[in-house]
This record gives C-alpha cells, sequence and structure tokens, in this order.
C-alpha cells in the first residue's frame, strides 16, 4: 500500500477550490491528506471513499465530508460517476455570528466524535438544494463576476451550517463538544509549566472530564500528534532552550524537564533532534564562538 501523499493548496492564495471531477473503476485519487477541508457532493453514479484503511461505498445524492489532516481516497464504481468538490480553510469564515462558533473549531470537535457521520446519505439531507448550491460555487469561481467571492463565502456558509443542523438532529451536542475544545486549548498550558512531572494521559483525560478515547481522538485533531507525543515534543524544546541558556548538567536537564533518567533523555532527543544533546550544546557554543 502506497503512502498517503501531502496535497498543498495555499489558502491565504487561493481560499477556495471548486471543480468537477468524472470517476470510473480505472481512475480514482490515491490516498492523501491535506490542511484545508474537503467537500464532496456525489451528482451521479457510485465509488467509494477510503480512509487509508477501509472503502466505504457511496452513492448519487450524498456527501462525503473530509476535514483537515484526515487521510481519504476516492475511486469510481460504477461506469461513469461525477462528483462536486469544494476546498477551504474552515478557519476563514472566523465567527459566524451571535451564537454560532467558529466553523474551524465545531468541524474538529465533529471529525474527533466517532458517533457524527462523514458521510451524509440522502435521507439526512432532505433537500436536492446541497447539489443545486455546489454547482453555484463552482459556476461563481468560474465566471468570476463581481462580488463572486462573497457569493461563494454565503453560499459556503449556508453549506456548512446545514451540514452542523443535521449533525446537531443526529445528536452532536455542539455546546459540550466546544467546552471540551477550550479544555484541551487550556491544557497545553498546563502540559508546558508541569513538563517536568510526571504526565499520565488518562489523568489529563479525566482532568478533561473526557474518557481516555475521545480524548486521544479529540487531542490528535486539535494537535496533528497523539497527547503522548505532544509532551515529548514540548520536554524536547524545553531541553532545547536549557541546553541554549543555561550551564546545567544533562542530568539535571533530564530531570528538570520530566525524563526517567539521562539516557532516556539523549534517546528520545536524538531521535526528534538528530543529535545528542551534547552535541546540540557543542553546535551552540561553536555559532556563538563564531558571531563574537
Amino acid at each position: 500500500m502506497m503512502k498517503p501523499y501531502y496535497e498543498k493548496i495555499d489558502v491565504l492564495k487561493t481560499p477556495y477550490e471548486a471543480f468537477s471531477y468524472t470517476l470510473t473503476p480505472d481512475n480514482g485519487i490515491a490516498a492523501h491528506w491535506h490542511y484545508y477541508m474537503e467537500v464532496i457532493y456525489f451528482k451521479s453514479g457510485c465509488g467509494l471513499i477510503g480512509d487509508g484503511t477501509l472503502e466505504t461505498p457511496v452513492e448519487e445524492g450524498q456527501i462525503a465530508v473530509f476535514p483537515p489532516k484526515r487521510i481519504h481516497s476516492i475511486r469510481g464504481k460504477s461506469a461513469c460517476s461525477e462528483y462536486l468538490v469544494l476546498k477551504f480553510d474552515p478557519y476563514l469564515f472566523g465567527n459566524a455570528g451571535p451564537g454560532v462558533a467558529d466553523f474551524g473549531t465545531l468541524f474538529e470537535c465533529a471529525a474527533a466524535d466517532p458517533d457524527v457521520p462523514m458521510i451524509l446519505t440522502r435521507e439526512m439531507l432532505r433537500s436536492a438544494e446541497y447539489g443545486a448550491c455546489f454547482e453555484k460555487i463552482i459556476e461563481e469561481l468560474q465566471a468570476r463576476r463581481y462580488g463572486y467571492s462573497l457569493e461563494i463565502r454565503c453560499r459556503t456558509v449556508s453549506l456548512l451550517l446545514g451540514m452542523i443542523r443535521i449533525w446537531r438532529d443526529q445528536g452532536f451536542d455542539t455546546d459540550r463538544a466546544l467546552t471540551l475544545h477550550s479544555d484541551l486549548r487550556r491544557l497545553s498550558a498546563y502540559i508546558y509549566d508541569h513538563a517536568g512531572e510526571s504526565l499520565e494521559v488518562e489523568q489529563l483525560a479525566e482532568n478533561c472530564h473526557m474518557s481516555y478515547s475521545y480524548f486521544a481522538r479529540m487531542f490528535r485533531e486539535v494537535y496533528g500528534r497523539s497527547c503522548s507525543e505532544y509532551i515529548s515534543y514540548v520536554r524536547v524544546n524545553k531541553v532545547r532552550e536549557m541546553l541554549q541558556f543555561t550551564d546545567s548538567d544533562l542530568d539535571y536537564i533530564s530531570h528538570d524537564c520530566g525524563f526517567a533518567d539521562c539516557s532516556h533523555m539523549i534517546r528520545v532527543f536524538r531521535k526528534s533532534e538528530g543529535i545528542t544533546p551534547g552535541k546540540y550544546r557543542k553546535m551552540l557554543s561553536r555559532r556563538t564562538d563564531e558571531d563574537e
């Protein structure tokens, strides 16, 4: 199996991408991921959506949602399948108005909840307007008439709001999800301040009033890595700071940064930085001498 590739789009220069695409059983989109959001409307035919491990069948009239950093692939199943694609950064929309949180945060929360469907069926959508909305966005982006950017923004907000309402109808508690998300954001400061102490992921999950499994999924959605990896990342950064700005020996640094012992710190630091702490300090010292 090929490793998923990273697809890059500069959302500051190109805040939206929208187009139609035709799939057959012989062509498709290989497993990939990106930092923006992708929403696909299946206009005709049927296909298969993959997550890097399993494939899920999709058919005409359904919508598939791919949050940022989510691995996915697409291939046709019928002789000819047409789908409409919209790519964008949900955080560009900010707050949609009174009583509605920013879309980026809401979709992070939804993506971490296994009970929130990322494939919306025709029964859930209950309207043909979604397909028309996609087609209008594509039309506006291609024609680029006066005010097209505002038109695309309004229709995209309408599309996103419609999906969030569907999820709420399915039981997704947006208020609770946003509270938990806020707790996770504050947790990063706690981890940094207490990096020198024993930090157990299970205890951190309990402090955030989450089950371990939900905490783990939500943490990865928010920070792009597991909680254990994030703790290690913070500790390595603190080691780098102490190597650069203090004369403390390695044993003291390892203890102060929360490692089991000096050998453990050296292994973790070398794996992260490609160099041992001792050599890193010498490298910094040489650079300082050269600058003087």
